[in-house]
């Protein structure tokens, strides 16, 4: 049938409220009829002129193909899904669409970094009132429980070997004990050694731990000889062990050791302290080896000339009982000899000089003046003081009218000083 022309179609009102029976095929061939197109915008119906600018031939002519259905119409005012489908529609559409989604994600993302702040906060508000609830009824419950404090508790042993008896008997007698659970220290593995050895008298253990702590303080793997004292032989004394001399029996059946001389061993570094809890030790001879250090002072007799000890002497020297023989001579001992005398009362060191019979103190760095307590060295037999840099005098010594077997007013026979130059000594047996 004939399309209706133009002007009816167009009187049929405005795009939005016409009859939904009215195809696109009805209205592109009203177009057609047309020799101009752009008379319809005349009529200003501006759904129609946005569709009819947009649409070229190419897309005319494939809508020349296409019949609309009744009942093919969009929800959106009755709008026929083919313009809705159009590019340019549907490309608003998607930017309207797009447009929404970003701000449904961006309110997802702001909700979520709000939940991520709160949970937490929330969380640990309620974990610390938890853990101070826990707290408290568990200090409550161990007030009830726990039972009145007896005394103070005594520290837990921090070392296995503390347990032992080894360590027990000796804690008490060195002056520190952590150098004994240090095996670096000769103290440490002197420690180790009587550990091995499983034994259960204190008086063998310390006597072995002494023994031991000056084989390995003054290098004794490199000894010249050792024998004994390298494979630690059960008995000690009896000549099991090199050197260790003067043993006498205890009351309680033990060998106490007496001496020790180990003269031009090749031992070096220092006598250790150790050495002094040997109760009945009374003699030690190292001379001739490369000692150096401070001396321990516990000894009756000691021999220790040609080494490198340094320092001064010990106090109490002129204090240990029955004391015979100082010999010092050719080390590099320095000080005043005041240090013999000091802080001690006349009584002490006039009961030393009732038993010193030798004191050898030539070739040192002894300085100052010659103290006038040697006044009193009434038992010495040999006093040598020269190749030093003292000064003062010796003729207190001559002084003594009486006659002896030997220098006027004493017993000594030999008495050297440094006499040619800053001492002076009218009775001395050689001058230096």
């Amino acid at each position: 049938e004939e399309p209706p022309p133009p002007s009816d179609f167009l009187r049929m009102g405005s795009i939005d409220t016409y009859d939904t029976g009215f195809s696109i095929e009805t209205f592109d061939k009203s177009l057609h009829h047309l020799k101009d197109r752009d008379t319809i915008l005349e009529y200003h119906y501006p759904l129609v002129e946005e569709t009819v600018e947009e649409i070229d031939d190419s897309s005319l002519a494939a809508r020349d193909s296409l019949a609309l259905q009744p009942g093919n119409e969009s929800e959106r005012g009755g709008i026929p899904q083919e313009i809705l489908r159009h590019p340019a529609t549907e490309d608003k559409y998607r930017r309207s669409r797009r447009g929404l989604w970003l701000l449904l994600c961006l309110l997802v993302v702001a909700l979520a970094i709000a939940l991520s702040i709160a949970i937490p906060h929330s969380r640990r508000s309620s974990d610390d009132e938890g853990d101070n609830n826990k707290e408290a009824f568990l200090e409550d419950l161990d007030e009830e429980m726990s039972p009145a404090p007896t005394g103070t508790p005594t520290a837990a042993p921090t070392h296995p070997h503390e347990t032992s008896l080894v360590f027990k008997t000796l804690e008490p007698k060195v002056e520190d004990a952590d150098l004994l659970l240090d095996p670096s220290t000769p103290q440490g593995e002197a420690f180790l050694a009587i550990l091995a050895e499983d034994l259960d008298d204190p008086f063998r253990i310390t006597q072995r731990y002494a023994l031991l702590a000056l084989y390995y303080g003054t290098g004794g793997e490199e000894w010249i000889l050792d024998a004994g004292w390298a494979d630690q032989k059960p008995n000690e004394c009896l000549g099991a062990w090199l050197g260790v001399n003067g043993c006498r029996m205890q009351p309680d059946g033990n060998l106490a050791v007496g001496a020790i001389e180990l003269e031009s061993n090749g031992l070096k570094g220092s006598l250790p302290a150790e050495v002094c809890l040997l109760e009945k030790l009374e003699n030690i001879v190292v001379a001739g080896n490369e000692l150096s250090g401070a001396l321990p002072a516990c000894l009756a007799e000691i021999n220790i000339v040609g080494n490198n000890f340094s320092g001064s002497l010990p106090e109490g020297l002129l204090s240990m009982p029955a004391i015979e023989l100082l010999v010092f001579s050719n080390n590099q001992l320095s000080g005043s000899l005041d240090v013999l005398f000091e802080t001690r009362e006349a009584s002490e060191f006039l009961s030393a000089f009732t038993t010193l019979k030798t004191l050898a103190l030539d070739n040192n760095m002894f300085n100052g003046e010659i103290p006038s307590e040697f006044f009193f060295a009434r038992s010495l037999v040999s006093l040598t003081l020269h190749g030093n840099m003292m000064t003062g005098s010796l003729d207190i010594v001559c002084e003594d009218e009486e006659e002896t077997a030997g220098l006027p007013g004493t017993s000594i026979h030999t008495l050297t000083a440094d006499c040619l130059n800053d001492v002076a000594c009218t009775c001395c047996t050689a001058c230096y």
